[in-house]
């Protein structure tokens, strides 16, 4: 058995554990809010002012936790009135507007770090606050030394690794599905290989 087999077998385990840590912490809120004790507990968030969540909330930040593939998946089915009801739809249409961003000095981080260089070194201009997020990444603006105004995509940390983990077969082409042809799958497995494994995205000019 190869150490990389081992380290792959590792994540997936970490990974196993962490989805099922997120699924029993809320589960369990679920289940105690239609308790007695916790519609006692309810109360008094109420009167505390403090957030509490209905089922159709819970069911979404579950998703939020879970990551961005799980997110991708409650994006299309807030668009299935045949498997949601309308109320469950209205609130996972939230995964398709408002994703939550990673913190932005960890972003800039990865920014300088694919650059090879500080932003004050690139840019005459830059936004430290991500205008757009997304399930995958989100989006900075900035002014290149040389006057011109771009916009920077960065992918979340380890996204990579986390669809890897989640969808092993999918990304390896190890199973295909009905309908999608074998070629389709050998241009996605080159078009893999293409690909630099990097954070950013692109720098595409406005």
């Amino acid at each position: 058995m190869r150490i990389t087999d081992v380290y792959v077998g590792y994540l997936k385990i970490t990974r196993i554990i962490q989805i099922g840590s997120i699924l029993v912490k809320h589960g369990f809120k679920e289940m105690i809010s239609h308790t007695f004790l916790g519609r006692r507990i309810r109360k008094r968030r109420i009167r505390q002012h403090k957030p509490v969540y209905t089922t159709q909330e819970r069911l979404r930040l579950t998703i939020e936790d879970l990551g961005p593939t799980y997110i991708k998946f409650g994006q299309i089915l807030a668009d299935r009135p045949d498997i949601l009801s309308e109320r469950f739809r209205k609130e996972l249409k939230k995964l398709q507007t408002n994703a939550l961003p990673f913190d932005d000095h960890l972003a800039i981080r990865l920014i300088e770090d694919e650059l090879g260089a500080e932003i004050k070194d690139v840019f005459s201009e830059f936004n430290p606050h991500c205008i757009a997020s997304a399930s995958i990444g989100q989006v900075y603006t900035g002014r290149l030394k040389n006057g011109k105004d771009v916009v920077i995509k960065i992918r979340r940390p380890n996204i990579d690794q986390k669809i890897k983990l989640l969808i092993p077969h999918a990304l390896s082409g190890q199973e295909i599905s009905p309908g999608i042809p074998r070629n389709g799958c050998h241009q996605y497995r080159r078009s893999r290989r293409r690909v630099r494994r990097k954070h950013i995205q692109g720098i595409e000019l406005l």
